[in-house]
């Protein structure tokens, strides 16, 4: 098969964690008395302008029953970053989704500094670059992990950053679950790991998780690795998922 075996493990583990947050907020609304809904969705990483590869997984993904509610595209959209002909054939591309689609940037897209005019070009061509949503009672919450790593942008990075303490205050408010999806994982193998092409630099990563602890982040989903990594720290489940960019290798979506 072409599509990513997901194993029963990592799913059971994803459904248990959702499943205990409700259940230390009382199994269901205090107001209706009604549980929360079920649904599904996908994690799909790194098209990086396999345009072949990318066409077969939206068609796999809308063939899928039940049909899930939206797609989250772990960032990498294309391969030269702030092409906007590439831009344009991922936007062609992903419009056959028959589901909503949420895109995070990754280095691919806007460069590893994050560039303003690689920026730029991203929000023009695909839209802002960290934004929340709701569905059913969840929050999920797009981060731009370039501007975690940047060096130069440093007033993107506290706007962005700003930004990402509000809407976390605000999902926490509401009392909803809340998933954070971007495209760098925030360590490979150790939390005190050195940083490296891979992962988030230590002091923005213990930052970044003392505010998922904070938050009671039920989940990070991020891409990057072309590999798969399922990590856990204080409650939040860690997932990155493969790419869908390369031959031999099944495509990269849970």
């Amino acid at each position: 098969m072409d599509r990513l075996s997901t194993s029963s493990k990592l799913v059971l583990t994803f459904m248990f964690l959702l499943a205990g947050w409700g259940a230390s907020a009382g199994g269901a609304d205090k107001e209706t008395g009604e549980k929360p809904e079920s649904f599904t969705f996908i994690q799909l990483c790194d098209p990086q302008g396999n345009w072949p590869n990318f066409e077969r997984a939206v068609k796999q993904i809308n063939t899928l029953k039940p049909k899930p509610d939206f797609v989250l595209v772990c960032g990498d959209l294309i391969k030269k970053a702030g092409s906007k002909e590439e831009f344009e054939t991922f936007k062609r591309i992903n419009a056959g989704f028959q589901m909503p689609s949420y895109c995070v940037a990754g280095n691919h897209d806007i460069g590893i500094g994050a560039s303003p005019e690689k920026l730029e070009r991203y929000r023009k061509l695909i839209g802002k670059d960290y934004y929340s949503f709701e569905h059913k009672n969840h929050t999920f919450i797009a981060v731009n992990t370039q501007l975690w790593i940047a060096e130069d942008q440093k007033e993107e990075c506290e706007k962005h950053d700003a930004w990402f303490r509000q809407a976390l205050r605000g999902a926490a408010k509401k009392q909803t679950p809340i998933i954070v999806f971007g495209h760098y994982p925030l360590f490979t193998r150790e939390i005190d790991e050195e940083k490296h092409y891979y992962n988030v630099p230590p002091g923005k990563r213990v930052e970044v998780l003392a505010l998922f602890q904070e938050f009671h982040v039920v989940a990070y989903l991020s891409g990057h690795t072309h590999g798969n990594l399922i990590n856990k720290h204080k409650g939040t489940l860690l997932v990155t998922t493969t790419a869908t960019s390369f031959g031999g290798k099944p495509l990269g979506f849970r």
